[in-house]
């Protein structure tokens, strides 16, 4: 049985109401992988539009399990990238 993702629904739904986003990637199934932002299957681009289309303002936090500090700093730079291109 393949699981929908909800992300989209969850944040135009509730995406006035939220304060604190923790972002993570990953490559679908049962796993939590917590890839680097753009190394897995979430569309960055259109959860963080719908989030600035909710009037988002809060914290967004890259959740990037790895020991390597450089993977972090990777997804924080593309964190700012897309959300400064979005308008």
């Amino acid at each position: 049985m393949v699981e929908k993702n909800t992300t989209g629904e969850i944040i135009e739904t509730y995406g006035s109401r939220l304060r604190h986003v923790h972002l993570q990637d990953n490559k679908g199934g049962t796993v939590d992988l917590h890839l680097p932002l753009g190394s897995g299957n979430l569309d960055l681009v259109r959860h963080l539009r719908t989030l600035k289309q909710c009037g988002y303002d809060g914290r967004l936090h890259c959740e990037v399990f790895t020991a390597d500090r450089h993977f972090l700093s990777y997804s924080r730079d593309v964190l700012r990238k897309v959300w400064d291109e979005i308008g």
